[in-house]
């Protein structure tokens, strides 16, 4: 079992470098030093096909990942694409800011209509008050179907510091974002 660790990296990079690590050995040993990046490398490799075992020990957690036969994400390309929605701002379109934040609940509140639904929502830039500040924007996306993933940029919710503010969703990581961007149809919002 390979050894890869991640200690002292900051994100995306445990990530990325177990990604590589999968593209040559069938089971690893991950160390990180935080939560979060326990989360993000699971998450990944679980949509990776592996089973994760997680253990944590004085500090750091130990992922346990082994690849499960079922064929990479990769692999699994040239399926359906399901959509995703990218949204950075609290408005939709460019006018008047009150006409813009009026758009973006019309918006929020038809996406359980849509047929098929989206697969992901994500949240990156002045969005993510959507799900922190904006408390009529983030119960309508708590009301939305569990089968959307919502996805929140971690490094905007620290530059706005809004992290112990969050409402809705799951803090996200660029990685994750950008895999969901290029897997999916983005609609930019």
């Amino acid at each position: 079992m390979k050894t890869i660790d991640c200690q002292g990296l900051n994100c995306p990079e445990p990530v990325i470098r177990t990604k590589e690590a999968l593209k040559k050995h069938d089971s690893l040993l991950v160390i990180v030093d935080n939560k979060s990046a326990a989360e993000n490398v699971a998450r990944m490799a679980k949509n990776y096909g592996c089973r994760v075992e997680m253990l944590q020990e004085q500090g750091n957690f130990k992922l346990k990942l082994e690849t499960s036969g079922t064929g990479s994400q990769e692999d699994k390309a040239g399926t359906e694409q399901s959509r995703s929605y990218l949204i950075t701002s609290e408005s939709l379109g460019e006018g008047p800011r009150d006409l813009g934040e009026l758009l973006m609940t019309g918006f929020l509140k038809t996406l359980k209509e849509v047929e098929p639904l989206p697969e992901t929502l994500l949240f990156m830039n002045e969005g993510v008050k959507l799900v922190t500040v904006n408390d009529s924007a983030a119960e309508i996306i708590r009301g939305l179907p569990r089968e959307i993933d919502i996805l929140v940029c971690g490094t905007c919710l620290d530059y706005f510091e809004l992290t112990e503010s969050l409402k809705a969703g799951r803090v996200s990581n660029m990685y994750e974002i950008l895999d969901t961007i290029t897997r999916t149809s983005c609609v930019k919002i």
